[in-house]
């Protein structure tokens, strides 16, 4: 066998193995050997481990390579254990798929330059394994969470209780396990196909290859032979097919076809990934960025370039690279290109369908596909189909996630439907698995908030801080937990250092947080300045700034400036066109128009909102409809013709606000349909909306102005019905705030009086 090629050598070698361990554990291991060595023969491809080059082997020697097979699957068929037969392909996975988990690699060159291939070796197989459908591959994202679960991330070596361990918490079938070292310039890596509930070796493989070039190819052989134990052998398949004939060519693609050719690329996105893993996010896309200008057609760069600016709420910035993504999907699995396809058309309103399908597509290919999942359990949530929602959400965690976000999203969600303590607990079980986890005290944090148990969220956030979240959210909560308490010290304090920043995003927090302080102590004024200042926080418009201009046009009607507070909603509805942002837009900009006097616009405004609405989001949208109505009527002083459609508004509402740092439509209901009730002469009616909004929690935060009214109205109802004391409390609050602002100077004047006689 002298003469043969380096492939065949390579095939007879195994099944000539001393050690049977090294040798090939089953026929069709051998079989996807000679037929990727048949393919590289015939495409002139060969692994850049190769050491001699491409030459075309005569006729025996495939025939002899098929000899020493079929001889070695005799041996084989006469020591299996009835116990093992048919192990190969056994479904462990609950869609009746084989699954396996592909664990870090272990570093036994020396090198700590080379480090990066740990995870990113894992990385590549990972990748390469799921071109098929047929296997469940547990993601490397999944992977991260669980070792960080058992404290084993950094592991330079993992243990064989810490890979059993990974096997329990993934469910998996098998798991591979493997090292690589280096000689010179040369490359080996090793593996080791395991079953997961006995450890025993079902297959050992080694690949070599002159240098790191030779990386890509290197993987492509690996799992052209792993994949080999999962997926079988058409019943008419023959075991050798003519040269040319194609036979098995195009079940799978080149590692370089589906991710980048450069393998200085490649690990620029590996090492991006570990810390994108880590959600340390910053430094995670600068690396994706690098090695996108190195290789602009790498796809999946993109892919995750998108998702990390998105954490780092640069929207402008993901929609931009999830664009550029999608136009090279043909570069990516099925199971990213799906992803891809998902997460890009959920930027747009009137592509959400298209959305929830690829995701759906995704989740039907890989149901473990975490990423897929979360997203459309967080489009469910979006269009307030929260027990959809929460499904995928249950999903997850019940399939192992250790992701924080999946935690927090479910607990929003939870807190929407008034299930508030269900959403601490959710949250609190993942602290106590992950006390080190920075996330997870910050989504604690929030799910006290939703307690009002104040001084325990900010102990929370404050530790998330200290663990090294980076998240602008985590201020956020702070500030949010903070103006609960009403220690505007420490909210301005938090402001301060978010308007500061470099950053597009803490800037737009902290202007619309200084907004909101301004507000509740009167100050329209200097609130405009800082809507103005949240409105242009993001260079491109958008969806963002869309919401400045809202903060301004609420301003501007709260002090009376009906024309100007139209303009500005304009601007709103002009910069969220076609985002999910644009129905709630026009609710602003038909109750602004309506103010100004202009009811045909508004009434225009109200056919364009009925128009959004959509079986996906129907209620929701209705809700819209039905608030702008009543708003509408309410502003042109029809405050009989705005009860029915504030009820109506009301009844769609769910429990809670499931954000606690956003805007939520609540408080504006609530606060509308009593201003309604209680000018229709209905005031024991409107009494009880009017105590909603002045006992509500987080969603008042971000609307002040419907907050410290309601307390006038109170003291006004609570007057009438001739209780004295529930009234002058009611007065002593409302005064306590804007006593020194500048809006309603004649019903401060009032309450004053009042309180003083």
């Amino acid at each position: 066998m002298a003469e043969a090629g380096a492939d065949i050598q390579r095939i007879v070698d195994k099944c000539l193995a001393k050690d049977p361990a090294d040798r090939y554990q089953g026929m069709k291991d051998a079989v996807v050997d000679i037929r990727a060595a048949r393919r590289r023969l015939d495409t002139g491809t060969h692994p850049a481990a190769a050491a001699t080059p491409a030459t075309r082997l005569p006729a025996w020697a495939w025939m002899a390579a098929a000899a020493v097979v079929v001889a070695a699957a005799a041996f084989l068929l006469t020591r299996t254990r009835p116990s093992d037969a048919g192990s190969g392909s056994a479904a462990g996975g609950e869609s009746g798929k084989p699954s396996v988990a592909v664990l870090y690699f272990d570093n036994t060159t020396g090198d700590k330059e080379l480090d990066w291939m740990r995870t990113g070796i894992t990385e590549m197989v990972v990748t390469d394994l799921s071109q098929s459908q047929d296997i469940e591959v547990v993601g490397t994202d999944r992977l991260y969470g669980i070792l960080a679960e058992l404290n084993r991330q950094d592991d330079r070596v993992l243990s064989p209780d810490v890979i059993s361990a990974v096997a329990e918490r993934t469910g998996v079938d098998r798991v591979l396990v493997g090292s690589y070292m280096k000689s010179g310039d040369a490359i080996r890596i090793n593996v080791r196909l395991q079953d997961a509930r006995t450890g025993r070796i079902e297959s050992s493989e080694r690949v070599e290859g002159a240098n790191a070039s030779a990386l890509f190819a290197m993987i492509d052989d690996l799992s052209r032979r792993i994949r080999s134990k999962f997926e079988g052998l058409r019943a008419d398949a023959a075991l050798l097919t003519a040269p040319g004939s194609g036979g098995a060519a195009g079940l799978d693609r080149g590692l370089g076809d589906v991710t980048t050719s450069s393998i200085d690329a490649y690990r620029l996105y590996a090492e991006g990934i570990n810390l994108h893993e880590r959600f340390r996010e910053q430094e995670a896309a600068a690396m994706f960025e690098k090695a996108i200008a190195i290789d602009p057609s790498f796809a999946m760069a993109y892919v995750k370039l998108a998702v990390t600016e998105n954490n780092l709420g640069h929207v402008d910035r993901r929609d931009k690279y999830a664009a550029r993504a999608l136009k090279l999907a043909d570069r990516l699995t099925p199971r990213e290109r799906f992803y891809i396809e998902g997460y890009f058309y959920t930027g747009r309103r009137a592509t959400l369908a298209r959305a929830i399908d690829a995701y759906k597509k995704c989740v039907d290919i890989d149901p473990g596909h975490q990423a897929c999942r979360h997203n459309v359990g967080l489009i469910y949530s979006t269009l307030e189909r929260y027990q959809e929602g929460a499904i995928q959400y249950e999903e997850l965690l019940r399939r192992g996630s250790t992701n924080p976000t999946a935690y927090g999203n479910l607990a929003n969600i939870y807190r929407a439907m008034g299930e508030v303590e269900k959403a601490r607990a959710v949250t609190e079980a993942f602290v106590k698995r992950n006390p080190e986890n920075a996330t997870g005290h910050a989504i604690l944090g929030m799910a006290l908030i939703g307690l009002g148990r104040n001084e325990e969220a900010i102990r929370e956030l404050s530790q998330a801080t200290l663990l090294g979240s980076d998240n602008p959210q985590t201020e956020l909560n702070r500030a949010v937990a903070q103006a609960l308490r009403e220690d505007w010290n420490a909210v301005a304090e938090i402001a301060d250092a978010l308007t500061g920043s470099v950053d597009e995003t803490r800037r737009w927090f902290g202007a619309a947080t200084q907004h909101s302080m301004r507000l509740f102590h009167g100050r329209s004024a200097e609130s405009l300045t800082w809507a103005d200042r949240a409105a242009g926080a993001y260079k491109t418009p958008g969806v963002i700034s869309a919401l400045g201009h809202q903060l301004s046009a609420t301003s501007l009607l709260a002090r009376g400036q009906t024309a100007l507070a139209a303009a500005a909603s304009a601007r709103s509805v002009a910069d969220a066109k076609g985002s999910g942002g644009e129905p709630y837009a026009l609710v602003i900009h038909a109750w602004a128009l309506s103010a100004a006097g202009r009811q045909k616009d508004a009434e225009a405004a109200i056919d364009a909102l009925v128009a959004f609405v959509d079986p996906l989001s129907s209620a929701r949208d209705r809700r819209n409809v039905a608030q702008a109505r009543g708003l509408v009527a309410l502003a042109r002083g029809d405050a009989a013709a705005a009860v029915g459609p504030l009820q109506e508004a009301q009844a769609a509402l769910a429990p809670r606000g499931a954000v606690v740092v956003g805007q939520t439509p609540h408080i504006l209901i609530w606060s509308s349909l009593g201003r309604a009730l209680f000018e229709s002469g209905r005031p024991g009616d409107a009494l009880p909306w009017f105590q909603k909004v002045a006992d509500s929690g987080y969603e008042h935060v971000r609307e002040p102005v419907d907050f410290v009214r309601s307390f006038y109205f109170l003291g006004r109802i609570y007057e009438q019905q001739g209780n004295t004391a529930k009234a002058g409390e009611a007065y002593r609050r409302f005064v306590g705030y804007w006593k020194d602002g500048d809006l309603d100077r004649d019903r401060v004047a009032e309450s004053q009086r009042k309180i003083s006689s």
